[in-house]
């Protein structure tokens, strides 16, 4: 299958710092499209804050079978605005969304263009995703995962969770350093 990851773009946004100057490498986006490959796609990356105008180009030349965004909280009106567009150029690519808003608050992308949400860590629901979407025919429940049936969306089940209780955040630094930005629980 054609894969095409987007991350968005806030040129037209007005949200106090937006990307604050800095555009860090995609990299959620780079461990799906590791996945994706390693089970035979072809996958392309779009930035979007590097590339704002390649968006329909690059839609009408690679005919993405299914169209990945990432995004934060601030990215949710250009997600739904660009999940728009892409169904009115391509209606028959699937449209799958995730990221940390995506986990946080799932039913913000419960809308008629999407038609997958994944919560959670993403390389493998996204694995299992296309793997079904190849195979044709329903897709099966997929932890983590979304699926809109009509005007519903049916939870796939509870994704993995982090496992907090391997990190040490409440207790001050994860630096030598002996300032912290953290403050540093008193215990008596």
């Amino acid at each position: 299958m054609k894969v095409l990851l987007l991350y968005p773009s806030l040129r037209k946004e007005i949200l106090g710092y937006g990307d604050m100057g800095a555009v860090g490498e995609p990299l959620a986006l780079e461990y799906l499209a590791a996945g994706a490959i390693e089970d035979s796609h072809e996958v392309r990356i779009l930035d979007l804050r590097l590339h704002p105008d390649d968006l329909e180009p690059t839609l009408l030349s690679f005919q993405p079978d299914v169209v990945g965004l990432t995004g934060y909280s601030m990215h949710v009106l250009r997600n739904l605005t660009t999940c728009r567009l892409l169904k009115s150029l391509l209606p028959t690519c699937y449209t799958v969304v995730g990221g940390h808003h995506a986990t946080l608050l799932p039913e913000d992308f419960f809308v008629p263009q999407i038609d997958f949400v994944v919560r959670g860590e993403g390389v493998h629901p996204f694995r299992a995703l296309l793997r079904a979407l190849e195979a044709g025919g329903p897709v099966p429940p997929i932890p983590g995962v979304y699926t809109r049936q009509g005007d519903v969306f049916v939870d796939g089940g509870e994704p993995l969770s982090p496992a907090k209780a391997m990190s040490s955040w409440t207790e001050g630094s994860h630096s030598p350093m002996t300032s912290t930005a953290f403050p540093r629980p008193t215990v008596p």
